[in-house]
Formats: structure tokens, C-alpha cells, sequence
């Protein structure tokens, strides 16, 4: 467990990527603005309900999390409607499915989106705006 006062603004000079656990959340939201004060991206894995999320969520441009989490956590009715809630402040969110495997949802920037015209080269590809 890393506590606030662990934290070394060393460890941020050389790096542009943090991936959280749900684990020491409270060091997690300090180190996360420290991030973001460096444009250093950050990802978090959300498993369950721990003290500090709701500061540490909106710091995150990626998430991951699992179905579970949705329905028991969030009480969304759809893991769409867990996919727009955490898009109001991150890039994308991955929903694990167990068996069933995942979803990505991403939030679509148009200026940079550039739809897949040519499928013959790929399996399976899904696409769907969310508005």
C-alpha cells in the first residue's frame, strides 16, 4: 500500500503512462493530479467500491472495470449507460464480461474519426455512435 506521504515527484519525470488499481486510492488521487499536472495519461481498474473513487474517477483518461461493477456499483441498467457515465471525464472505458469477453467504448472526437471503409481484411468490426 502507498500512502500520500510515499509519494516522490521523482518517479513522474520520466514517464507518460500510469496505470491505478483500485488499491490506495487515497495516494492515487494525489499522484494522479500530480499526473495531470505533467500530461502524464492514467488508466485505472475499477473492481469494486473503495473510499476515494469519486475524487480519482474524473482523473482518469481510461478505465477499466467489469460488468459486475455496473451492475452492483453503478446500479446502471445497461453497461451502455456505465459507458456514458464514465465518458463525462475519460478517453474510453474497457467493461470486462467474463465469458462473454469485453466492450470498449470510446468517446468519438470527429474532427479525428476516420471510419474503417475497407472490412475485407478484418473479422469482425462493430461500430455504433452513442449519442
Amino acid at each position: 500500500q502507498i500512502l500520500v506521504n510515499d509519494i516522490n515527484l521523482k518517479w513522474l519525470d520520466k514517464i507518460n503512462f500510469i496505470h491505478f488499481d483500485s488499491r490506495s486510492t487515497e495516494a492515487a488521487v494525489e499522484l494522479a493530479k500530480l499526473a495531470k499536472e505533467k500530461s502524464i495519461l492514467c488508466s485505472l481498474d475499477l473492481e469494486r467500491e473503495r473510499p476515494f473513487l469519486n475524487q480519482l474517477i474524473p482523473l482518469m483518461n481510461y478505465i477499466i472495470t467489469t460488468e459486475n461493477y455496473s451492475r452492483n456499483v453503478c446500479k446502471d441498467e445497461s453497461l451502455i449507460q456505465t459507458a456514458m457515465r464514465f465518458l463525462q471525464t475519460c478517453q474510453f472505458i474497457i467493461i470486462t464480461r467474463g465469458k462473454y469477453g469485453s466492450i470498449l467504448v470510446e468517446k468519438l472526437d470527429k474532427n479525428l474519426f476516420n471510419p474503417i471503409t475497407n472490412t475485407n481484411n478484418h473479422e469482425s468490426i462493430v461500430t455504433q455512435e452513442i449519442v
